[in-house]
């Protein structure tokens, strides 16, 4: 079959979108995914099954054996009107033809057609010169930081809301929905170093994600507080440290260690929705 024989369809021509789970597993592997990220993952990435796409080979959007690809796109209420993808990509055997330059215009086209002026696309690094040949440019570059708990036993507190008073700036993170939108019995908030530091904490399977880190000085020593407050053993991150981050140098001679590095691509236009 020939990449003219590939349809896009809506996600919701599906129905349940978390049929989807494992077309992303064959794109992007298995990992060592917890249960249920998939369905955490639209739910806290504010994905519109309508404005997202799926690539398929049949006239039936819902037979799995027919499914190539797809691009999820999200429209977080904190991220303005800039929608956002939370996931796009081909099977390996339809990849490098022709198919990821015609899917990436085609969420742009679903962005544009849900009232966004813009579309942003987190990418890995050797990614960044097909977005933009796509027409998207570089925005920012975030590096998520891996490390493991030193404590005898894992401190766990009640949740915070997102509004609810920080110490500081927020010196990494996430946006709002992706905190909120995950359960109650999945997250906590600890206030560390006297209140100089919050981190807003989602459990990931066996690691913790700090989905926000927010400090009244940047100083290492909030993220090593952190660290003592995990067992022994416990895998820690720190989402999204910009690049630029006065604080990263010293987090890295701490003992972090970088695990991801991330990079906005973006493409803005003039929405024509009044």
């Amino acid at each position: 079959m020939s990449i003219a024989d590939i349809r896009q369809v809506p996600v919701e021509d599906v129905g349940d979108p978390t049929l989807l789970e494992p077309l992303a597993r064959a794109v992007f592997g298995e990992g060592q995914r917890p249960p249920g990220w998939f369905a955490r993952k639209l739910s806290r990435e504010c994905v519109l099954p309508a404005r997202s796409i799926l690539l398929t080979q049949s006239t039936d959007a819902t037979d799995p054996a027919a499914w190539v690809g797809y691009g999820l796109v999200g429209r977080p209420t904190s991220l303005g009107s800039v929608a956002r993808t939370a996931g796009i990509g081909l099977v390996p055997a339809w990849r490098k033809r022709g198919l990821g330059a015609s899917l990436v215009a085609g969420l742009q086209d679903a962005a544009r057609d849900d009232g966004a002026n813009g579309l942003l696309i987190p990418a890995s690094p050797d990614a960044v010169a097909f977005y933009t040949r796509c027409g998207l440019s570089p925005h920012n570059t975030t590096h998520t930081l891996w490390a493991t708990g030193v404590g005898e036993t894992s401190v766990w507190a009640t949740p915070e809301s997102w509004e609810s008073p920080c110490p500081g700036p927020a010196r990494s993170g996430w946006f709002a929905e992706a905190w909120e939108r995950t359960p109650q019995t999945r997250r906590h908030t600890l206030r560390l170093r006297d209140g100089a530091d919050r981190f807003d904490v989602s459990m990931e399977g066996s690691a913790q994600l700090a989905v926000r880190w927010t400090s009244s000085d940047g100083a290492a020593e909030g993220p090593r507080a952190w660290l003592r407050a995990l067992s022994a053993g416990t895998p820690a991150l720190l989402h999204e440290i910009p690049a630029s981050a006065p604080e990263l140098p010293g987090l890295l001679e701490g003992g972090w260690s970088v695990a991801q590095t991330t990079i906005s691509m973006v493409r803005m236009w003039v929405s024509t929705r009044g």
